[in-house]
């Protein structure tokens, strides 16, 4: 089972390199749409590919520590492989997770008006004040981010022209928690 495994050998001298598998560490229960961050044990000098189902990575393929945005409730999966600097590669270690969905009315922090809802061409983000120069996310329906900006202004329109007929969530961040709306775009 050793990386440096060769069948020729007559004895064993204790030279075998092994990869030790190790739990990956994050919330195994996250809510729909929630941004979470997944680490595994670091190793000198090795890669790390990270494999998803569910769910984006947004930042870290490569190394030992991901961000991950999860898309709508249900089973996914994440994997991460370990590969050393000498290329010996480890077992794929999987963290099954169960995405929970999300209570929007409890998350609605600040008040968020979007319209028309089914939408064709474009769609219009009406905001509070307090939300002008906050950032939005634009997700489809498997989690992946198609769209995203800055809410400059009270009413901001987006062109939806280029995005396929379907369900997506619209999700805007701030110090004070996360809203999300729903939206349906239809041809």
């Amino acid at each position: 089972m050793a990386c440096n495994f060769n069948p020729d050998a007559t004895i064993d001298d204790g030279s075998c390199s092994y990869v030790v598998a190790y739990d990956i560490i994050g919330s195994a229960i996250p809510a729909a749409f929630s941004t979470e961050s997944y680490s595994y044990t670091e190793t000198a000098g090795s890669s790390y590919a990270w494999t998803i189902s569910g769910g984006v990575i947004t930042s870290g393929q490569g190394s030992s520590s991901i961000e991950v945005v999860w898309s709508l409730e249900g089973s996914a999966d994440l994997g991460v492989q370990e590969t050393t600097l000498d290329g010996c590669e480890g077992e794929i270690v999987l963290l099954n997770i169960v995405v929970l969905p999300t209570n929007i009315e409890e998350q609605m922090m600040q008040s968020i008006n979007i319209f028309p809802n089914p939408a064709s061409t474009s769609v219009t983000i009406s905001i509070d004040e307090s939300l002008i120069n906050e950032s939005y996310q634009l997700f489809d329906a498997q989690g992946r981010m198609v769209n995203e900006g800055v809410l400059t202004k009270t009413n901001t329109t987006l062109n939806t022209t280029e995005l396929a007929t379907g369900n997506y969530v619209i999700s805007i961040d701030n110090d004070q928690g996360v809203v999300r709306q729903q939206i349906l775009i239809e041809r």
